[in-house]
C-alpha cells in the first residue's frame, strides 16, 4: 500500500485530490491538512511514501516546507500557477501539476511515479561507513537500529552490529518503508523479524525494544491487524 499525504491550504482542492486518489486501491490516503507546519510533523513521525503538495500557502509554502526537512519526501508538486515549474524541480520533486488537476494527468503521473517505487522497493542492500571501512548492510539482516548519542548501532542477525555516525531521521531514508518501521525515537525495527509485541513493547529476537504511544497505530496497520 503507498501511503499518501495530501497538502493543502483549499479545502476543496483536498477534497478534490481525496477523491481522485479513492479511486486507485494502491494509495492510502494517511492524512489531508490544511498547512505546512501540520505536515512537517506527520512527514517528522510518520512513514509518508508520496506527498501532494501544494506551493502557495499561508506562512510556510510547499517549497518552503521542503527545504525545512532533512529527509526529503517523494512529492508530486500542485498549483494554480506553472510559474512556479522551475524552482520545484530545483527542489528534486517527482512531478508537477496544476490546478485544477486532470484526471488523466494524475493517473499518468502515479504510474509513472509507481514505477519508480517498485524499483527503489527491489533494492535489496545499501553501504554504511562504520570503524572507517564501507560495510555492506542487507536488508534481511538488519533486524534493528538503536540510537546511541550521535550514533546508530545496527543490530544484525546473528549478533554482529556496526556502529555508525548518523541520525535516525537519515538512517531511514535509506530504509524501504515497507520492512522498516520507527517504533521509538530511539528505534526503528524491521517488521519481518517482530516475534511478538503489545501496547508497550514489542520482541525481536530476544531484544524487548520499547513501543512509544504516538506509533502503536502504525505499528498495526504495518502488521496487517485491525484496530
Amino acid at each position: 500500500m503507498i501511503r499518501v499525504l495530501i497538502v493543502d491550504d483549499d479545502s476543496m482542492a483536498r477534497a478534490s485530490m481525496e477523491y481522485l486518489l479513492a479511486k486507485d486501491p494502491a494509495l492510502s490516503v494517511e492524512a489531508s491538512v490544511e498547512s505546512a507546519y501540520e505536515a512537517r510533523e506527520i512527514l517528522l513521525h510518520r512513514p509518508i511514501d508520496l506527498v501532494f503538495l501544494d506551493v502557495e500557502m499561508p506562512e510556510l509554502s510547499g517549497l518552503e516546507l521542503l527545504d525545512t526537512l532533512e529527509i526529503k519526501p517523494s512529492v508530486i508538486l500542485t498549483t494554480k500557477d506553472s510559474r512556479y515549474a522551475v524552482e520545484a524541480f530545483e527542489h528534486e520533486v517527482f512531478d508537477f501539476l496544476v490546478k485544477p488537476v486532470r484526471p488523466a494527468r494524475l493517473v499518468q503521473s502515479l504510474e509513472r511515479w509507481k514505477k519508480r517505487f517498485q524499483q527503489s522497493s527491489r533494492k535489496d542492500d545499501f553501504y554504511v561507513r562504520s570503524e572507517g571501512k564501507f560495510v555492506r548492510i542487507e536488508f534481511e539482516d538488519l533486524d534493528y537500529i538503536e540510537t546511541l548519542d550521535d550514533y546508530l548501532s545496527l543490530h544484525m542477525s546473528g549478533g554482529t552490529r556496526h556502529l555508525v555516525h548518523s541520525s535516525l531521521k537519515k538512517m531511514l531514508g535509506e530504509l524501504p518503508s515497507e520492512r522498516f518501521l520507527r517504533v521509538h525515537r530511539s528505534y526503528v525495527v524491521n517488521i519481518k523479524k517482530i516475534v511478538d509485541f503489545d501496547d508497550t513493547s514489542l520482541v525481536v529476537g530476544r531484544k524487548p525494544i520499547p513501543v512509544a504511544r504516538g506509533y502503536r497505530a502504525e505499528l498495526r496497520k504495518a502488521l496487517g491487524l485491525k484496530d
